[in-house]
């Protein structure tokens, strides 16, 4: 999908302000809710999918394939906004729990190391922010 810029930094920032939600949203995806414009056709593409592989094992596949996209899309974003980067001193507080799912998704997806530099560099500029004997920390 091509969007203009203009749109493409808004439908980020909706992503970015509902994270948490959109995750908790796409956990519960499942084939066998969806919808099509012929029942026959929905028929059809349930019974190709459950002799291929099960319904069970594609709505797997799927959940996977659009948490990944999403991290990477968030990941792009907070790299071009440099909040990644080590001047940044301050998150937004949805940004650092939208860092904060990041770093969880990236590691349930065995992506450890990237995991581990999301969750330090949250964590350090929450120190700069509260200090360190913060009670959040």
């Amino acid at each position: 999908i091509l969007l203009n810029k203009q749109k493409e930094l808004s439908i980020i920032k909706i992503i970015t302000q509902h994270f948490e939600e959109i995750i908790q949203n796409i956990s519960n995806i499942n084939a066998i809710n969806s919808r099509s414009f012929l029942i026959t056709d929905k028929e059809i593409i349930l019974k190709s999918i459950e002799l291929k592989i099960g319904v069970l094992k594609f709505n797997k596949i799927v959940i996977i394939e659009l948490e990944k996209w999403l991290v990477k899309l968030v990941l792009d974003e907070l790299e071009k906004s440099n909040k990644l980067n080590e001047k940044e001193t301050f998150l937004e507080e949805e940004e650092f729990a939208m860092m904060i799912e990041i770093g969880t998704l990236l590691e349930k997806h065995g992506d450890f190391s990237n995991a581990e530099n999301i969750f330090k560099r949250s964590l350090e500029i929450q120190e700069k922010n509260l200090g360190l004997e913060h009670s959040n920390l």
